[in-house]
């Protein structure tokens, strides 16, 4: 990315992953958001792959996934209660539950 890292100690408060106060770990999330296969570099790659390894990045992926599930359940529940009567009984069927929207909010 091309950027001096001018980031705060290790022990200061770096924010939220919504909102970091590091600039860098900004840059990086603004880069990966692009969903670009060149938008990180090799050396930021590997950076983020240390930073999910963590404990900390472990159990945040963790709770993350676990968010995601929560939201597509809500989502496929919502989308059952519309359906026609006919289709009631596969529409909150366990199978329907776990059948991935693929335009889920």
């Amino acid at each position: 990315m091309g950027y001096t890292r001018k980031s705060p100690p290790a022990r200061r408060n770096r924010g939220t992953p919504q909102s970091p106060n590091d600039e860098y770990i900004g840059l990086l999330v603004d880069a990966a958001s692009t969903r670009s296969s060149v938008a990180l570099s090799p050396a930021d790659q590997a950076l983020v792959n240390e930073a999910l390894a963590s404990a900390y990045g472990v159990a945040a992926v963790a709770a993350g996934t676990t968010q995601q599930i929560n939201t597509l359940i809500d989502f496929a529940t919502k989308t059952a209660a519309r359906a026609q009567a006919s289709d009631q009984n596969f529409a909150t069927g366990a199978v329907a539950q776990w059948w991935p929207p693929c335009d889920s909010p």
